[in-house]
């Protein structure tokens, strides 16, 4: 599935310790970064930036449409959020429960009608996002 994004956005307070964590996914293979809209990020050949802004992401490109990043908690909300996608259009869950079951059938269910995104809050929830998709 080449158009889901599984996404970490690098935190830290210290530079160092960021751009240790950037390193690191870069060493892993990871080439789809999430930042802040307001931080500096000097991409490699081949990566892809998105930038958050408060609860949207932002593709590369001055005509992509912002991507709302849904926090769902239960497969009742995910289901709710998944029939207000728009046809052509992103939506990038933000999965809080324990298992991931459901999110794997999200990416089932919907087809080819839209771009589903697993936004991972740290890199202990990458293999599970993975997983799914």
């Amino acid at each position: 599935m080449t158009r889901e994004r599984v996404s970490i956005a690098p935190v830290a307070a210290e530079p160092a310790v960021w751009s240790a964590i950037v390193e690191r996914a870069r060493r892993r293979g990871f080439r789809r970064f999430v930042v802040d809209e307001h931080v500096e990020f000097a991409a490699e050949a081949g990566e892809e930036v998105v930038r958050r802004d408060g609860d949207r992401l932002r593709r590369p490109g001055a005509d992509s449409r912002p991507v709302p990043i849904v926090r769902v908690a239960d497969e009742a909300a995910l289901a709710g959020v998944l029939r207000e996608v728009a046809p052509g259009s992103a939506v990038a869950i933000e999965w809080s429960a324990d298992r991931v079951i459901p999110l794997e059938n999200a990416v089932a269910s919907r087809g080819r009608r839209f771009e589903l995104w697993a936004y991972a809050r740290s890199p202990s929830e990458v293999p599970a996002a993975l997983g799914a998709l």
